[in-house]
């Protein structure tokens, strides 16, 4: 009786759930790497497939598989392509592989579940509740939106849940900056480590996408929202608090006396990259939004300041203007 959750399992069970894997879906189904990480564009079809393996898997005896997410709403993406996958089925009774479920779960807020009376189950969890994360040992751990999934609960909760039944690892995700913990997965695959694989695809990765519609994308957006959205790449985040001219036409300008009484009403933002123990640049810009203008207040592109004289430059540099935020570059906590 077929039990493990194997590459020639997962191909074979294709045609009895209807499935109708693309190219690169293929390369993954075929993969015996037990930590594999996919990297695409948007819309590629990493959800699907995760779905599929799931919902395989499931059917299959004693398996335990979760899905988690960074909120209980972005798990259930996968969670439902895999109840898709298991209704498609029908009987000549009538009935579903969805109808033979002992459990059946599917709350508007919260976990959802679907167990067999051959002790299989999938269940949704979130990592803003630790507390579910605790105590479980998994057969297939599915990390959906991986790239927002935090670092910390996966080291502290997540990773031993596989550990024990030597259980396997899904990571499918589109970028989110080049830092964090999918980061790290996507580059144990590139190195090679025992275990791992990485796939780096574009949105067209999928073959029913529309090439006119990428080429579109790509003429509207910013070139670092194109390349992590839709080329699937780990995209740097940070500087951008700066990077006014490289994203806008709207005319810079640095004020004088004749403009300072003039800007006083207008919204005012800070924008700061804070770095632990090194200088940290700091912008303060006035907005003309009738005019369309920037106006430069304070830049300290070429006079760095100690973290420690941040809050107090800034109190006193905004002093009698109508600051509304203060906008820090990202950085890898």
């Amino acid at each position: 009786m077929q039990s493990a959750i194997t590459p020639q399992y997962l191909n074979q069970m294709t045609k009895p759930l209807g499935f109708k894997p693309t190219g690169i879906q293929k390369e993954i189904l075929n993969d015996p790497s037990r930590f594999i990480t996919w990297l695409s564009g948007a819309r590629s079809g990493k959800s699907l497939l995760a779905g599929y393996i799931i919902a395989a898997a499931c059917l299959l005896p004693n398996k335990a598989i979760w899905v988690v997410g960074p909120t209980y709403d972005l798990a259930r993406k996968e969670f439902f392509y895999a109840i898709q996958f298991l209704s498609a089925v029908k009987f000549e009774t009538g009935e579903t592989l969805l109808d033979w479920a002992s459990e059946y779960s599917t709350p508007c807020e919260g976990m959802c579940r679907i167990a067999f009376s051959w002790g299989s189950y999938i269940e949704t969890r979130s990592t803003d509740n630790p507390r579910s994360l605790l105590g479980v040992e998994l057969d297939m751990l599915v990390l959906a939106e991986a790239a927002c999934i935090p670092k910390t609960a996966y080291d502290r909760y997540l990773r031993a849940r596989i550990g024990s039944r030597r259980g396997s690892q899904l990571a499918f995700s589109t970028g989110a900056g080049d830092t964090g913990l999918f980061s790290e997965f996507v580059q144990n695959g590139r190195l090679g480590k025992e275990g791992w694989r990485t796939y780096e695809t574009t949105t067209l990765a999928n073959p029913y996408f529309s090439q006119e519609e990428y080429e579109l994308a790509k003429q509207q957006l910013d070139r670092k929202s194109f390349e992590e959205q839709f080329e699937g790449k780990l995209v740097s985040l940070r500087g951008l608090v700066f990077n006014l001219d490289e994203y806008t036409e709207t005319p810079i300008l640095e004020i004088d006396e004749h403009t300072f009484e003039q800007i006083q009403a207008l919204p005012v933002f800070v924008s700061l990259k804070y770095m632990v123990n090194n200088k940290s640049p700091i912008s303060i810009i006035a907005v003309d939004t009738r005019n369309k203008i920037y106006y430069i207040i304070y830049d300290t592109s070429s006079e760095s300041l100690l973290p420690a004289d941040i809050a107090d430059m800034i109190r006193q540099k905004t002093a009698g203007f109508n600051l509304v935020a203060v906008l820090v570059d990202a950085w890898d906590l």
